[in-house]
């Protein structure tokens, strides 16, 4: 939480000079110009979408503590006692969606603080909250296959790290290296809408919100059945 909120308060202390810090690069225009939108929402825009890639880092983590844990032999007696492992295995899974609300909520309060305290403007506070938290939908998507493949497998649950990869390498070399669409399609973070520079999309977000949900219950059904180590 508290890196978060330090890297939202550095974005947000570049106040409305986002043109001036770009200067004439057209790469970097290319990389964070929204159609339609200002440069400056679009500049905040896409450093929401940075600051959720690294909340990403901490769901993924977090949602594969219970991995650690198994690693550590601590897993198998504590589920020899009458405590269902279904309620320990969502016990750990709601410490990690509690967790990922935190640190969004944390960037885009840095975000507005900085923001304010160049500007003297708080009109800021709550399109940066709502477009944290959107964007926090499609990291509960890959925080469930993240315990999705723990649940099948530990030695699988490694292989997590590879969605939050793909969805960085979509963000930074998609549109420069004009990567096909059906291949960005496959990040979740590229059909939500980039929240101040566009009007929030309830659709996809809802859908994205249900595929998480979808993920959580197969994940608790799989834990449920495979041996513990």
């Amino acid at each position: 939480m508290v890196g978060l909120f330090l890297f939202g308060l550095a974005y947000g202390s570049i106040g409305d000079s986002a043109a001036d810090l770009i200067g004439g690069s057209d790469t970097t225009r290319e990389l964070l110009e929204v159609a339609g939108a200002a440069l400056v929402d679009g500049f905040y825009a896409n450093a929401l979408l940075m600051l959720a890639l690294l909340g990403c880092a901490f769901a993924i983590s977090s949602a594969l503590r219970p991995r650690a844990e198994e690693e550590a032999g601590r897993v198998e007696p504590l589920l020899a006692t009458p405590l269902p492992r279904g309620r320990w295995y969502a016990a750990h899974g709601l410490v990690s969606v509690t967790g990922t609300f935190a640190v969004a909520v944390a960037g885009a309060l840095g975000m507005a603080i900085g923001y304010a305290g160049v500007t003297g403007s708080l009109d800021r506070f709550a399109p940066f909250l709502v477009g944290a938290l959107s964007l926090t939908a499609a990291t509960l998507v890959w925080m469930g296959v993240a315990r999705l493949l723990h649940a099948l497998s530990a030695d699988w649950a490694p292989w997590a790290w590879a969605g939050l990869g793909f969805s960085v390498v979509v963000v930074l070399f998609a549109r420069p290296l004009d990567f096909p669409d059906w291949l960005t399609a496959l990040s979740p973070y590229e059909h939500l809408a980039l929240v101040p520079a566009q009007d929030l999309d309830w659709p996809p977000l809802l859908v994205l919100l249900a595929l998480a949900g979808l993920l959580w219950w197969a994940a608790q059904a799989a834990f449920a059945r495979r041996d513990v180590h």
